[in-house]
């Protein structure tokens, strides 16, 4: 009988030394965008996100779909499909390379030129899959504003 009792306690112990966290979805920001090249027709830029695991274990982010609106109008959207590896509490930033067409950016040339130097407001729609530790799909919306000039 006694021997069940001291069982019983230390797997009370052991199980109170133990406790499961949930794991907090990744944070993810629209940091900015830069031109790489610009043709009157065709623009190559890189839009900056700061991705941060707030979690106190590392993460996979196996893919990240996106929609970026400037100025109400769409930016680019599109899939970055290259895995993200985040230890436990880090922050990185993830650039991703699109290109634009004159559609896709003569709104945003009125904003500049009737507002230079004028913060822009974006909306930022995010699909993140997750591979690691649990498979989960995770949803961001955001809006903000960014300077293009910074």
């Amino acid at each position: 009988m006694s021997n069940k009792i001291i069982l019983y306690v230390i797997i009370l112990m052991l199980s109170a030394c133990v406790t499961i966290k949930p794991i907090q979805e990744p944070e993810v920001s629209f940091s900015g965008l830069s031109v790489s090249s610009f043709t009157f027709d065709k623009q190559e830029l890189r839009l900056k996100f700061d991705v941060r695991n707030p979690n106190d274990q590392a993460i996979v982010i196996k893919s990240m779909e996106y929609t970026v609106m400037v100025a109400d109008q769409r930016l680019a959207d599109g899939e970055h499909d290259q895995t993200i590896r985040l230890l436990a509490n880090e922050s990185q930033t993830v650039e991703i390379d699109v290109t634009t067409y004159l559609n896709d950016v003569l709104p945003l040339f009125g904003q500049l030129l009737t507002s230079p130097g004028e913060p822009l407001a974006y909306t930022l729609d995010l699909k993140l899959r997750l591979s690691s530790p649990i498979p989960f799909t995770h949803k961001i919306s955001q809006d903000g504003k960014f300077n293009l000039f910074e």
